[in-house]
Protein backbone atom coordinates (compact mmCIF):
# COMPACT_ATOMS: atom_id res chain seq x y z
CA UNK A 1 0.00 0.00 0.00
CA UNK A 2 1.62 3.26 -1.05
CA UNK A 3 2.24 5.74 1.56
CA UNK A 4 0.26 8.99 -0.26
CA UNK A 5 -2.75 6.45 -0.57
CA UNK A 6 -2.87 5.13 3.35
CA UNK A 7 -3.98 7.57 6.55
CA UNK A 8 -2.10 5.09 8.94
CA UNK A 9 -2.43 5.24 12.29
CA UNK A 10 0.26 3.56 14.82
CA UNK A 11 0.76 2.93 18.27
CA UNK A 12 2.86 0.66 20.56
CA UNK A 13 1.55 -1.03 23.60
CA UNK A 14 3.02 -3.31 26.11
CA UNK A 15 -0.01 -4.59 28.52
CA UNK A 16 0.47 -6.68 31.68
CA UNK A 17 -2.14 -8.80 31.97
CA UNK A 18 -3.48 -10.21 35.13
CA UNK A 19 -3.50 -14.32 35.08
CA UNK A 20 -2.61 -13.44 31.63
CA UNK A 21 -6.27 -12.22 31.16
CA UNK A 22 -7.80 -8.93 31.06
CA UNK A 23 -10.96 -7.56 32.57
CA UNK A 24 -13.64 -8.15 29.88
CA UNK A 25 -17.40 -9.09 29.46
CA UNK A 26 -17.70 -12.57 31.10
CA UNK A 27 -19.15 -13.81 27.67
CA UNK A 28 -15.41 -14.00 25.99
CA UNK A 29 -14.59 -16.16 28.28
CA UNK A 30 -15.92 -18.48 25.59
CA UNK A 31 -14.55 -17.09 22.34
CA UNK A 32 -11.27 -19.01 22.26
CA UNK A 33 -11.06 -22.97 23.08
CA UNK A 34 -12.40 -26.24 22.15
CA UNK A 35 -15.92 -27.00 23.29
CA UNK A 36 -18.93 -29.51 23.46
CA UNK A 37 -21.82 -28.47 21.36
CA UNK A 38 -25.10 -29.29 22.44
CA UNK A 39 -24.97 -32.49 25.02
CA UNK A 40 -21.90 -34.97 25.45
CA UNK A 41 -23.70 -37.26 23.27
CA UNK A 42 -24.61 -35.51 20.18
CA UNK A 43 -19.91 -35.33 20.18
CA UNK A 44 -20.20 -31.85 18.13
CA UNK A 45 -16.72 -30.59 18.71
CA UNK A 46 -16.58 -26.65 17.69
CA UNK A 47 -12.74 -25.26 17.97
CA UNK A 48 -13.83 -21.70 18.55
CA UNK A 49 -11.38 -18.51 17.77
CA UNK A 50 -11.54 -15.21 16.46
CA UNK A 51 -11.58 -15.89 12.60
CA UNK A 52 -12.62 -19.23 12.33
CA UNK A 53 -15.66 -21.28 14.06
CA UNK A 54 -14.84 -24.93 13.06
CA UNK A 55 -17.49 -27.51 13.98
CA UNK A 56 -16.14 -31.24 13.82
CA UNK A 57 -19.66 -33.65 13.86
CA UNK A 58 -17.77 -36.89 15.11
CA UNK A 59 -20.54 -39.02 14.83
CA UNK A 60 -21.53 -38.11 10.75
CA UNK A 61 -17.65 -37.73 9.95
CA UNK A 62 -18.26 -33.99 8.95
CA UNK A 63 -16.30 -30.99 9.29
CA UNK A 64 -18.38 -27.43 8.86
CA UNK A 65 -15.90 -24.18 8.84
CA UNK A 66 -17.51 -20.77 9.03
CA UNK A 67 -15.93 -17.14 9.42
CA UNK A 68 -16.84 -15.24 12.35
CA UNK A 69 -18.35 -11.33 11.96
CA UNK A 70 -18.03 -9.95 15.59
CA UNK A 71 -20.20 -7.48 16.89
CA UNK A 72 -18.77 -7.64 19.97
CA UNK A 73 -17.96 -10.68 22.21
CA UNK A 74 -21.37 -11.54 22.98
CA UNK A 75 -22.95 -11.06 20.06
CA UNK A 76 -21.74 -12.18 15.73
CA UNK A 77 -22.37 -14.06 13.14
CA UNK A 78 -21.03 -17.22 11.19
CA UNK A 79 -20.25 -16.95 7.17
CA UNK A 80 -20.56 -20.83 6.10
CA UNK A 81 -16.82 -21.28 3.86
CA UNK A 82 -16.77 -24.81 3.67
CA UNK A 83 -17.06 -28.38 4.82
CA UNK A 84 -15.34 -31.94 4.62
CA UNK A 85 -17.68 -34.86 4.29
CA UNK A 86 -15.61 -38.31 4.67
CA UNK A 87 -18.76 -40.47 3.00
CA UNK A 88 -19.45 -37.87 0.59
CA UNK A 89 -15.81 -36.65 -0.48
CA UNK A 90 -17.02 -33.54 -1.70
CA UNK A 91 -17.42 -30.09 -0.85
CA UNK A 92 -20.95 -28.59 0.44
CA UNK A 93 -20.17 -25.29 0.26
CA UNK A 94 -23.70 -24.71 -1.71
CA UNK A 95 -25.78 -27.16 0.60
CA UNK A 96 -25.34 -25.26 4.00
CA UNK A 97 -27.04 -21.81 5.40
CA UNK A 98 -25.11 -18.64 4.13
CA UNK A 99 -25.31 -17.44 7.82
CA UNK A 100 -26.12 -17.57 10.97
CA UNK A 101 -26.68 -14.77 13.60
CA UNK A 102 -25.79 -15.42 17.68
CA UNK A 103 -27.13 -13.74 20.26
CA UNK A 104 -25.71 -14.03 23.89
CA UNK A 105 -28.65 -15.38 26.20
CA UNK A 106 -27.15 -16.69 29.27
CA UNK A 107 -23.70 -18.07 30.69
CA UNK A 108 -22.48 -19.02 34.14
CA UNK A 109 -18.99 -20.79 34.80
CA UNK A 110 -19.61 -24.11 32.92
CA UNK A 111 -21.30 -23.08 29.47
CA UNK A 112 -23.03 -19.82 27.23
CA UNK A 113 -26.16 -20.62 25.43
CA UNK A 114 -27.12 -18.71 22.59
CA UNK A 115 -29.93 -17.88 20.48
CA UNK A 116 -29.54 -18.58 17.22
CA UNK A 117 -31.38 -17.00 13.84
CA UNK A 118 -30.83 -17.41 10.24
CA UNK A 119 -31.96 -13.71 9.17
CA UNK A 120 -31.89 -10.68 11.50
CA UNK A 121 -35.55 -11.10 10.57
CA UNK A 122 -36.57 -14.14 11.06
CA UNK A 123 -38.88 -14.14 14.36
CA UNK A 124 -38.05 -18.42 14.24
CA UNK A 125 -34.83 -18.81 16.37
CA UNK A 126 -32.96 -21.84 18.36
CA UNK A 127 -30.95 -22.22 20.99
CA UNK A 128 -27.03 -23.73 20.96
CA UNK A 129 -25.03 -24.22 24.12
CA UNK A 130 -20.96 -24.47 24.73
CA UNK A 131 -19.20 -26.25 27.50
CA UNK A 132 -15.60 -26.41 27.11
CA UNK A 133 -14.02 -29.35 26.30
CA UNK A 134 -10.77 -30.91 25.97
CA UNK A 135 -11.28 -34.65 24.97
CA UNK A 136 -8.07 -36.07 22.81
CA UNK A 137 -10.84 -37.56 20.12
CA UNK A 138 -11.43 -33.88 19.22
CA UNK A 139 -7.92 -33.52 18.04
CA UNK A 140 -7.59 -37.05 16.31
CA UNK A 141 -10.72 -35.93 14.14
CA UNK A 142 -9.12 -32.93 12.72
CA UNK A 143 -5.41 -33.84 12.35
CA UNK A 144 -5.62 -37.61 11.60
CA UNK A 145 -3.85 -38.65 8.77
CA UNK A 146 -7.06 -40.19 7.09
CA UNK A 147 -6.74 -39.59 3.27
CA UNK A 148 -10.88 -38.83 3.33
CA UNK A 149 -9.87 -35.96 5.66
CA UNK A 150 -6.96 -34.97 3.80
CA UNK A 151 -8.48 -35.13 0.25
CA UNK A 152 -6.13 -33.49 -2.40
CA UNK A 153 -8.09 -29.78 -1.99
CA UNK A 154 -5.72 -27.06 -1.89
CA UNK A 155 -7.92 -25.03 0.39
CA UNK A 156 -8.46 -27.33 2.54
CA UNK A 157 -5.00 -27.87 3.07
CA UNK A 158 -4.39 -24.23 3.64
CA UNK A 159 -6.56 -24.04 5.87
CA UNK A 160 -5.96 -26.87 8.48
CA UNK A 161 -2.26 -27.10 7.30
CA UNK A 162 -0.76 -30.78 6.99
CA UNK A 163 -0.88 -33.58 9.38
CA UNK A 164 2.09 -34.07 11.46
CA UNK A 165 3.87 -37.14 11.78
CA UNK A 166 2.89 -37.85 15.70
CA UNK A 167 -0.59 -35.94 15.16
CA UNK A 168 -2.13 -37.64 18.52
CA UNK A 169 0.58 -34.77 20.22
CA UNK A 170 -0.05 -31.75 17.95
CA UNK A 171 -2.63 -29.76 16.77
CA UNK A 172 -2.62 -28.30 13.24
CA UNK A 173 -1.28 -24.74 13.39
CA UNK A 174 -4.18 -22.71 11.92
CA UNK A 175 -6.28 -24.58 14.92
CA UNK A 176 -3.54 -23.93 18.02
CA UNK A 177 -3.80 -20.26 16.57
CA UNK A 178 -7.10 -19.73 16.44
CA UNK A 179 -7.96 -21.34 19.62
CA UNK A 180 -5.29 -19.86 22.15
CA UNK A 181 -7.53 -18.61 24.02
CA UNK A 182 -4.68 -15.72 25.84
CA UNK A 183 -4.05 -14.44 22.82
CA UNK A 184 -7.73 -14.51 21.69
CA UNK A 185 -9.23 -12.81 24.95
CA UNK A 186 -6.32 -10.30 24.14
CA UNK A 187 -7.50 -9.26 21.28
CA UNK A 188 -11.15 -8.84 22.08
CA UNK A 189 -10.10 -6.64 24.93
CA UNK A 190 -8.77 -3.96 22.20
CA UNK A 191 -11.66 -4.65 20.39
CA UNK A 192 -14.08 -4.42 23.41
CA UNK A 193 -12.41 -1.23 24.29
CA UNK A 194 -12.49 0.37 20.94
CA UNK A 195 -16.22 -0.60 21.06
CA UNK A 196 -16.83 1.83 23.77
CA UNK A 197 -14.91 4.17 21.84
CA UNK A 198 -12.25 4.48 25.01
CA UNK A 199 -8.65 3.14 25.08
CA UNK A 200 -7.76 4.42 27.64
CA UNK A 201 -8.08 1.28 30.30
CA UNK A 202 -5.51 -0.27 28.43
CA UNK A 203 -2.52 2.34 28.83
CA UNK A 204 -2.76 1.40 32.71
CA UNK A 205 -1.69 -2.03 31.69
CA UNK A 206 1.59 -0.59 29.85
CA UNK A 207 5.21 -1.27 30.04
CA UNK A 208 7.48 0.39 32.05
CA UNK A 209 9.33 0.85 28.33
CA UNK A 210 6.05 2.26 27.09
CA UNK A 211 5.42 4.24 29.96
CA UNK A 212 9.23 5.88 29.70
CA UNK A 213 8.96 7.04 26.24
CA UNK A 214 4.93 8.41 26.10
CA UNK A 215 3.88 9.95 29.24
CA UNK A 216 0.38 10.57 30.22
CA UNK A 217 -0.58 13.35 28.27
CA UNK A 218 0.76 11.65 24.67
CA UNK A 219 -1.37 8.43 25.62
CA UNK A 220 -4.75 10.59 26.66
CA UNK A 221 -3.76 12.42 22.95
CA UNK A 222 -3.77 9.40 20.82
CA UNK A 223 -7.35 8.06 23.09
CA UNK A 224 -8.76 11.43 21.26
CA UNK A 225 -7.12 11.24 18.40
CA UNK A 226 -8.70 7.71 17.81
CA UNK A 227 -11.96 8.78 19.34
CA UNK A 228 -12.16 12.03 16.91
CA UNK A 229 -11.00 9.90 13.41
CA UNK A 230 -12.76 6.80 13.29
CA UNK A 231 -15.25 6.68 16.38
CA UNK A 232 -16.61 3.84 18.33
CA UNK A 233 -15.97 0.23 16.45
CA UNK A 234 -19.13 -1.65 15.52
CA UNK A 235 -18.68 -4.52 14.02
CA UNK A 236 -15.12 -6.67 13.13
CA UNK A 237 -13.47 -9.51 11.68
CA UNK A 238 -10.28 -11.33 11.86
CA UNK A 239 -8.94 -11.72 8.54
CA UNK A 240 -5.50 -13.28 9.20
CA UNK A 241 -3.71 -14.80 11.84
CA UNK A 242 -0.01 -15.25 11.09
CA UNK A 243 2.87 -16.38 13.11
CA UNK A 244 5.48 -14.03 13.40
CA UNK A 245 9.79 -12.78 14.31
CA UNK A 246 10.66 -14.53 18.09
CA UNK A 247 10.58 -12.22 21.24
CA UNK A 248 12.00 -13.41 24.07
CA UNK A 249 12.06 -17.14 22.65
CA UNK A 250 8.40 -17.08 22.10
CA UNK A 251 6.79 -16.11 18.56
CA UNK A 252 4.83 -13.23 18.14
CA UNK A 253 1.34 -13.42 16.45
CA UNK A 254 -0.02 -11.03 14.13
CA UNK A 255 -4.14 -10.20 13.86
CA UNK A 256 -5.11 -8.13 11.20
CA UNK A 257 -8.86 -7.02 11.65
CA UNK A 258 -11.25 -5.33 9.58
CA UNK A 259 -13.33 -3.16 11.50
CA UNK A 260 -16.16 -0.86 10.77
CA UNK A 261 -16.24 1.97 12.92
CA UNK A 262 -19.17 5.03 13.23
CA UNK A 263 -17.15 7.60 11.56
CA UNK A 264 -15.90 6.19 9.17
CA UNK A 265 -17.62 5.41 5.56
CA UNK A 266 -15.58 2.63 4.75
CA UNK A 267 -13.76 -0.14 6.91
CA UNK A 268 -10.01 0.10 8.25
CA UNK A 269 -7.77 -2.26 9.16
CA UNK A 270 -6.62 -3.31 13.29
CA UNK A 271 -3.46 -4.82 13.61
CA UNK A 272 -2.13 -6.10 16.51
CA UNK A 273 1.13 -8.15 17.29
CA UNK A 274 1.49 -10.37 20.87
CA UNK A 275 3.81 -12.60 22.09
CA UNK A 276 1.76 -15.45 23.67
CA UNK A 277 2.36 -16.09 27.14
CA UNK A 278 4.46 -13.15 27.69
CA UNK A 279 3.91 -11.21 30.95
CA UNK A 280 3.49 -8.07 28.49
CA UNK A 281 1.86 -9.45 25.44
CA UNK A 282 0.60 -6.91 23.59
CA UNK A 283 3.47 -5.71 21.36
CA UNK A 284 1.77 -2.87 19.03
CA UNK A 285 -1.49 -1.95 17.65
CA UNK A 286 -2.17 0.11 14.60
CA UNK A 287 -5.09 0.97 12.39
CA UNK A 288 -4.62 2.02 8.83
CA UNK A 289 -7.54 3.58 6.53
CA UNK A 290 -7.19 3.10 3.30
CA UNK A 291 -6.99 6.67 1.76
CA UNK A 292 -6.94 10.00 4.52
CA UNK A 293 -9.77 12.06 2.02
CA UNK A 294 -12.35 8.95 3.19
CA UNK A 295 -12.02 10.34 7.03
CA UNK A 296 -14.72 12.94 7.45
CA UNK A 297 -13.22 14.36 10.56
CA UNK A 298 -9.71 15.69 8.16
CA UNK A 299 -11.76 17.06 5.82
CA UNK A 300 -13.80 19.30 8.59
CA UNK A 301 -10.59 20.30 9.69
CA UNK A 302 -9.02 20.85 6.06
CA UNK A 303 -12.03 22.87 4.57
CA UNK A 304 -12.11 25.14 7.92
CA UNK A 305 -8.09 25.99 7.18
CA UNK A 306 -8.57 26.79 3.55
CA UNK A 307 -11.23 28.56 4.13
CA UNK A 308 -10.10 31.17 6.46
CA UNK A 309 -6.89 31.48 3.99
CA UNK A 310 -8.41 31.51 1.00
CA UNK A 311 -10.28 34.57 2.87
CA UNK A 312 -7.47 36.24 4.58
CA UNK A 313 -8.65 35.40 7.76
CA UNK A 314 -5.14 35.31 9.12
CA UNK A 315 -5.95 36.73 12.68
CA UNK A 316 -9.03 34.37 12.82
CA UNK A 317 -6.76 31.42 12.25
CA UNK A 318 -4.12 32.68 14.72
CA UNK A 319 -6.63 33.63 17.78
CA UNK A 320 -8.06 29.91 17.26
CA UNK A 321 -5.05 28.07 17.47
CA UNK A 322 -3.23 26.37 20.04
CA UNK A 323 -1.57 27.40 22.92
CA UNK A 324 2.16 25.82 21.27
CA UNK A 325 1.36 27.73 18.32
CA UNK A 326 1.12 31.19 19.93
CA UNK A 327 4.34 29.54 22.57
CA UNK A 328 6.22 29.17 19.12
CA UNK A 329 5.21 32.03 16.86
CA UNK A 330 4.07 35.78 17.44
CA UNK A 331 0.82 37.04 16.18
CA UNK A 332 3.15 38.78 13.27
CA UNK A 333 5.30 35.83 12.34
CA UNK A 334 2.18 33.50 12.16
CA UNK A 335 0.61 35.78 9.42
CA UNK A 336 3.01 36.26 7.30
CA UNK A 337 3.29 32.29 7.07
CA UNK A 338 -0.44 32.36 6.45
CA UNK A 339 0.55 35.24 3.72
CA UNK A 340 3.22 33.35 2.07
CA UNK A 341 1.25 29.97 1.61
CA UNK A 342 -1.71 32.43 0.27
CA UNK A 343 0.25 33.92 -1.73
CA UNK A 344 1.33 30.98 -4.11
CA UNK A 345 -2.48 30.56 -5.15
CA UNK A 346 -3.62 26.99 -5.84
CA UNK A 347 -5.39 26.86 -2.45
CA UNK A 348 -8.21 24.45 -4.05
CA UNK A 349 -5.98 22.14 -5.37
CA UNK A 350 -4.22 21.24 -2.49
CA UNK A 351 -5.37 17.53 -1.50
CA UNK A 352 -5.10 15.39 1.53
CA UNK A 353 -2.37 12.74 0.80
CA UNK A 354 -1.58 11.24 4.59
CA UNK A 355 -2.65 11.61 8.13
CA UNK A 356 -1.02 10.34 11.08
CA UNK A 357 -0.74 10.83 15.05
CA UNK A 358 3.13 12.19 16.30
CA UNK A 359 4.42 13.26 19.59
CA UNK A 360 6.26 16.91 19.45
CA UNK A 361 7.72 18.43 22.84
CA UNK A 362 6.31 15.37 24.77
CA UNK A 363 2.68 16.07 23.01
CA UNK A 364 0.53 14.15 20.80
CA UNK A 365 -0.75 15.44 17.55
CA UNK A 366 -2.45 15.26 14.77
CA UNK A 367 -0.34 15.43 11.25
CA UNK A 368 -1.94 16.04 8.00
CA UNK A 369 -0.26 16.89 5.24
CA UNK A 370 -1.50 18.11 1.30
CA UNK A 371 -0.08 18.57 -1.55
CA UNK A 372 -0.55 20.23 -4.56
CA UNK A 373 1.31 19.16 -8.10
CA UNK A 374 2.68 22.03 -9.93
CA UNK A 375 4.53 21.91 -13.06
CA UNK A 376 6.92 18.97 -12.03
CA UNK A 377 7.18 19.78 -8.70
CA UNK A 378 4.90 19.42 -5.36
CA UNK A 379 3.69 21.83 -3.18
CA UNK A 380 3.22 20.48 0.66
CA UNK A 381 1.68 22.03 3.40
CA UNK A 382 1.83 19.99 6.71
CA UNK A 383 -0.97 20.99 9.57
CA UNK A 384 -0.81 19.72 13.00
CA UNK A 385 -3.61 20.01 15.73
CA UNK A 386 -3.19 19.76 19.26
CA UNK A 387 -6.17 18.44 21.19
CA UNK A 388 -7.26 21.51 23.63
CA UNK A 389 -10.31 22.64 25.17
CA UNK A 390 -12.38 20.19 24.17
CA UNK A 391 -11.34 20.42 20.21
CA UNK A 392 -8.49 20.36 17.89
CA UNK A 393 -6.95 23.54 17.42
CA UNK A 394 -4.33 24.31 15.15
CA UNK A 395 -0.71 23.91 16.56
CA UNK A 396 2.19 23.87 13.84
CA UNK A 397 2.41 24.73 9.82
CA UNK A 398 5.45 24.33 7.69
CA UNK A 399 5.49 24.40 3.90
CA UNK A 400 7.45 23.22 1.07
CA UNK A 401 8.42 22.57 -2.29
CA UNK A 402 9.75 19.20 -3.85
Amino acid sequence: MRRGLVAYLLFFLSLGLAKGQPAITDCARFTGGTFIKGNFSDSIVVFRGLEYWIEADLKAHECRVYKIVWTDACNFMLLFNNSIDEDKRNNLRKKKQDSIFYTTDSFDSAQITYKTYTSKNDIRFGYEKLRPFTDSLAWEYLVSADSNTYFDTSEIKQLYGLPAQNYSLNTPTFISLQIDSADTYLANYIAYLLKGGDLRPAFSFASLTLKAHSPQAVLDDYNEYVRHLVGRLKAYTVASIRVGFKLNKRYTRAYIIKGDFEKLGTGASICLTSASGNKNPLQSLSIAIDSANLVPFINDLSHSFFEDLKHKRYRKLYDSSSTLLKSDLSRKEAENIFKSIDSGGHLDDYKVFFQNFTVIKERGLLLISYKCPLQGKALVINLFYAFEAGEYKLSGINSSKG
